[in-house]
């Protein structure tokens, strides 16, 4: 029972646990800071809540696809769109609310855009229906787009600048990844749980994926490489 309770997250060195609250702290205040600053007719643009949890993912997992910033923007835009409509078309609050957050997943899904802290900001625009008026709009897509384009680019240049971080990662792999794929693999030794544990380690950042994953992967993946080979599938047909 109590190892379901035991973190499966491989431990940062306090020096990177240190700059990743840094990070978040930083990009939240001057965030905010700037929306209060920017021209606004009756009040000032909002400090979105979602954009906390948005920050977690830029700065604790820069690596995982839900916090690159095609994500982050069609994920938090989409989201708030849904969550608007709710809010318009359903009078009882806790209904539009949770039909914000189903509304605010579908969506993504269809989208291929997951962002999860997309649906805090369906769940908060759907819930306040009462306050909107006719020009909600254009106010809430000005404060969404202001929210989560002020954010990536604070995002970019704290990872990049601050921290030594590759942000966005797009589908890049590691520096020498052509070295490695242009080498003789038939010799290269079996990969252990210790291996795994090392490369991870190496990442500069936590990766959004256990070792158990990664070494299953790894084995599914050797699997379908034996089984694709014509002598394999020859040997384990007379096998059986």
């Amino acid at each position: 029972m109590f190892s379901l309770l035991k973190s499966h997250i491989d431990p940062l060195s306090l020096k990177e646990k240190g700059f990743n609250a840094l990070a978040a702290c930083l990009v939240i205040m001057t965030l905010g800071f700037v929306l209060h600053l920017l021209p606004h007719e009756k009040q000032h643009l909002p400090l979105l809540a979602s954009m906390g949890a948005s920050a977690f993912l830029l700065f604790v997992v820069p690596h995982s696809p839900m916090a690159q910033p095609s994500q982050v923007f069609i994920g938090q835009l989409a989201s708030a769109v849904v969550g608007l409509t709710c809010a318009h078309s359903i009078d009882n609050t806790i209904i539009a609310g949770a039909c914000s957050v189903g509304g605010a997943v579908l969506a993504m899904e269809l989208l291929r855009s997951l962002h999860p802290p997309g649906t805090a900001t369906a769940l908060a625009v759907g819930m306040s229906g009462a306050q909107f008026h006719d020009a909600i709009w254009p106010f809430l897509a000005y404060a969404v787009l202001g929210n989560v384009l002020l954010l990536l680019a604070l995002a970019y240049l704290i990872n990049n600048l601050l921290l030594g971080r590759r942000y966005p990662t797009g589908k890049s792999h590691h520096p020498h990844h052509e070295e490695f794929d242009n080498i003789d693999k038939s010799g290269l030794p079996q990969l252990t749980e210790p291996d795994i544990e090392w490369a991870l380690s190496q990442m500069d950042g936590i990766v959004d994926v256990s070792k158990e994953d990664l070494i299953d992967i790894y084995e599914l993946a050797a699997e379908h490489a034996l089984a694709g080979r014509p002598t394999q599938r020859v040997t384990t047909r007379e096998n059986s």
